[in-house]
């Protein structure tokens, strides 16, 4: 049977609870990603270039970018050090994108709550374009790490679920003088703990190897798991409402991102001004 897409419109934060308590009956382990527009890809920023579309180039470009990155961002890191060790390949790389820097990295949450403030704090606004100020619905894409995992890793038999930074498995997907020989298809592993918006943010990662396709396009042509990867929507009509809710329940900027920025959206959500 050819695998298909499951999309499910979600009007509410009731909706969405009840969602992820079926699906939990399912699922061992359940990762969430928030997306700002429902037609957003499931692709790492460092592909979406505006100019390179060439996997090679963009390789070449990740190498780069992380050097001038790991040349000048010391006088910002709390505690200043050079990481060493098996995972310091990956130490630097989740410093990256949690610092919003280009990488093949795309992030995902374990909190389904978290996912949806993402979707709905980075949803596009204009009250002058458009009737309901939103652009379009948002998404939050549920993922099963460990059926993904599977099926990229079928050809060993993997069985281990999510990797880790010192998983032999993962040398497949780092810059290699041959790209050639990097892995194709991303894969899903947990990232170290090595800053506070990983902490906070319940912060887990797919990592993309030479493939530029987005997840959702890989699921269906490669046949993966039904199930594995779904898509919710939540209507733009409601975005005015779930925000509200979110604020009520806990969920508010300054909680996702603890700093005097993430105060201030949060004053400005709860008195009326968009962010």
């Amino acid at each position: 049977m050819a695998t298909t897409l499951k999309q499910e419109p979600i009007a509410s934060l009731k909706d969405l609870t009840g969602v992820f308590e079926d699906l939990s009956k399912e699922h061992n382990v359940l990762w969430f990603r928030g997306c700002g527009k429902s037609s957003y890809p499931l692709i790492p920023l460092l592909y979406r270039h505006p100019s390179l579309k060439q996997v090679k180039e963009l390789l070449d470009l990740e190498e780069k970018i992380a050097n001038r990155f790991k040349q000048r961002c010391v006088p910002y890191l709390n505690e200043p050090k050079t990481f060493i060790g098996v995972a310091a390949y990956w130490e630097w790389l989740f410093r990256m994108r949690h610092s919003g820097v280009p990488t093949r990295l795309l992030d995902w949450t374990e909190n389904p709550f978290i996912a949806l403030y993402f979707a709905i704090s980075s949803a596009p606004y204009d009250i002058a374009k458009y009737p309901t100020g939103y652009e379009e619905d948002v998404a939050v894409w549920v993922l099963d790490p460990c059926a993904w995992n599977e099926k990229v890793l079928e050809s060993i038999k993997w069985k281990g679920g999510v990797l880790s930074p010192t998983d032999t498995m993962l040398h497949g997907y780092e810059l290699q003088s041959d790209y050639k020989v990097m892995r194709e298809e991303p894969a899903n592993m947990f990232g170290t703990q090595n800053s506070a918006n990983i902490v906070i943010q319940f912060g887990v990662f797919t990592i993309f190897g030479t493939g530029m396709s987005p997840m959702e396009e890989i699921y269906v042509s490669n046949e993966y798991p039904q199930g594995c990867l779904i898509k919710l929507t939540f209507p733009r009509e409601n975005m005015s409402d779930l925000i509200q809710n979110m604020l009520r329940i806990g969920y508010t900027d300054l909680i996702i991102s603890p700093s005097l920025e993430g105060l201030a959206n949060e004053i400005k959500r709860i008195y009326g001004y968009p962010v």
